[in-house]
């Protein structure tokens, strides 16, 4: 029975300093610079843009399947950091959030233009009127 017991202890002790570290980084005192942390950051002022829209397209020049892993990432992180936003992946609806490397010059489809360029990558597009 001792060993189940300090079994149960040491499971505890382990659970109980992992909340407690994840409070601190999640409150800003341990330097938050992990990719979600860091993801909701970059997409902070789009958050905020989108206020009151319930679901948007998304795109990023990472869709090739040798980059599947990566891109499913970037994808996850995005989700993760617009809730209650749904992300439906391509430039269906009518505003898209492009997620692109922060260097690059994304090409974009010729029926997307930029509403706004949040910096760092991060675009808010919108399908042209045919």
């Amino acid at each position: 029975v001792s060993s189940i017991v300090r079994g149960g202890l040491v499971v505890f002790l382990w659970v109980s300093a992992f909340l407690n570290l994840d409070l601190l980084r999640t409150q800003g005192w341990l330097g938050g610079s992990d990719p979600a942390t860091i993801s909701e950051r970059r997409f902070e002022d789009v958050r905020r843009a989108l206020e009151g829209v319930s679901r948007v397209g998304y795109i990023s020049e990472q869709q090739t399947f040798a980059t599947r892993d990566s891109w499913a990432e970037r994808f996850l992180l995005t989700q993760y950091a617009l809730p209650p936003i749904i992300l439906d992946l391509g430039p269906s609806p009518n505003l898209i959030v492009g997620n692109f490397e922060p260097t690059a010059q994304p090409d974009l489809p010729d029926n997307l233009t930029v509403v706004r360029d949040f910096g760092d990558g991060v675009m808010l597009l919108r399908k042209r009127q045919q």
